[in-house]
């Protein structure tokens, strides 16, 4: 989930410099979007963390690699009546 990292860090980087436009030349509208940007920048990174370790807890729990070739061969062994 590479992709939701970079965007979220893309929305942080533009919110600051919306921050800094706003503030520098007193336009609250700048600043409140830069704020605005800011956090949703915070969120992509949780909801990229949230899912990366919903990922490994899967990957925990169901053994993937293990189950698909062990079901393969037992039924390739077994003659079909």
């Amino acid at each position: 989930m590479v992709i939701l990292s970079i965007i979220g860090w893309l929305a942080i980087v533009a919110g600051c410099i919306a921050v800094w436009v706003g503030l520098s030349d007193w336009e609250v509208f700048w600043a409140a979007m830069g704020f605005s940007s800011i956090v949703s920048g915070i969120l992509f990174l949780a909801l990229d963390k949230g899912l990366s370790l919903l990922a490994e807890i899967r990957d925990a729990l169901t053994d993937h690699d293990q189950a698909g070739v062990d079901a393969g061969a037992d039924a390739e062994d077994e003659p079909y009546f």
